[in-house]
């Protein structure tokens, strides 16, 4: 196929992610880099980002995945204008929200379902990022390390130089000596952060301050065995019709070869762990729960509890959602019911939000 072909790009596309799927890597990685320095792609930012997409799949290690793994958005629209059409129903009259470089859902499926802590780590504190996607694989890695145990000390003291306003928690976070202190200082801060998540999300992220609830539930996390809800902005779109890339879909099965053999085994632990411990207010119920028993005057529980409420009532809620709310509730106003952070919760809401169930009719009506 002549290069001036119609057929050209989508049949090169082709040939290298096949080269991917047969193991040729060097070959994909150098038909990439000849690709994407050549004048085929001069002025067809989508068809860069996909073969950018697919340089990213061809990464001998996390630092070129990650130089790959974030792309420029070619257009932010409002309305349903997949055709990248300036000016569709006059939305260019609209204020829309400034982006540097984003994750796209082939980078986000790697990072969040192939990729094991410790790497996840190692690109918060030192891969080649964005400034504006750090904030965010700072919180990621933050939370992820808590759910499975391990040592976030020092993306604490990142997370204090990129974020001022959290030297306050990180430093408590990180002057505290016993184990289930420093959980429930960790979990006290996770609970002031509604945007923090285990994993990443594609797209556009929260438009909001750091700190700041979603009125649409846009807050904390879901339960991470729930397909969709490691990424609902990647893979649902309007009234959650699955809109995927078909050639970035065509390329899902390919895995960056830094991640296979124990790397992998790795990963697919740590995956079925996180998988056990449900919703945000549901893991984060359990640690302030537990250290409001043993530590019953320590200032801050009042306030963990206010917040576990709230998480519960704005927050992405599972089956039992529910009784974390009621007990955090309970605990509130029977042992602290003069403190302001006990005022401040007249009542508990029994969420009626499953996004399990939610998802089940979803599937019964497509």
């Amino acid at each position: 196929i002549p290069e001036e072909s119609p057929a050209y790009l989508t049949a090169r596309f082709h040939l290298l992610r096949m080269n991917l799927e047969l193991g040729e890597r060097s070959a994909a990685r150098d038909g990439l880099d000849v690709l994407l320095a050549s004048a085929a792609l001069k002025n067809l930012p989508s068809s860069v980002n996909l073969f950018r997409g697919l340089r990213m799949l061809a990464a001998p290690n996390l630092d070129d995945f990650m130089r790959f793994a974030a792309r420029g958005p070619v257009m932010v629209t409002l309305q349903m204008n997949s055709g990248e059409t300036p000016g569709f129903f006059q939305e260019e009259s609209i204020k829309k929200p400034k982006t540097g470089d984003l994750f796209d859902a082939d980078a986000t499926r790697v990072l969040n379902r192939e990729t094991p802590f410790r790497l996840l780590k190692e690109s918060a504190l030192s891969a080649p990022l964005p400034s504006n996607l750090r904030p965010e694989a700072l919180m990621t890695a933050f939370t992820r390390g808590l759910m499975l145990g391990e040592d976030i000390s020092e993306i604490a003291r990142r997370l204090a130089e990129t974020e001022p306003d959290l030297s306050a928690f990180t430093n408590a976070f990180l002057n505290e000596t016993s184990d289930d202190g420093r959980r429930f200082a960790a979990a006290f801060l996770l609970l002031h952060r509604p945007e923090a998540r285990p994993y990443f999300a594609a797209g556009i992220s929260r438009q909001l301050h750091p700190g700041k609830l979603d009125e649409y539930r846009d807050n904390w996390w879901c339960p991470v065995d729930i397909e969709i809800g490691l990424d609902a902005r990647a893979n649902y779109g309007w009234y959650g019709t699955p809109t995927p890339n078909l050639l970035q879909k065509s390329a899902a099965a390919v895995t960056p070869e830094f991640l296979a053999g124990s790397t992998s085994v790795e990963s697919k632990r740590e995956m079925d762990t996180l998988e056990t411990l449900g919703a945000a207010t549901d893991f984060l119920g359990g640690i302030v729960l537990q250290f409001a028993q043993s530590h019953p005057d320590d200032a801050r529980v009042p306030e963990a509890l206010y917040w576990l409420v709230r998480a519960g009532h704005y927050g992405c809620a599972d089956v039992n959602t529910w009784k974390t709310t009621r007990a955090a509730f309970r605990v509130l106003h029977l042992r602290y019911p003069k403190t302001s952070w006990a005022i401040r919760t007249p009542t508990w809401f029994k969420n009626d939000f499953d996004i399990r169930q939610k998802i089940k009719a979803r599937q019964s009506r497509n």
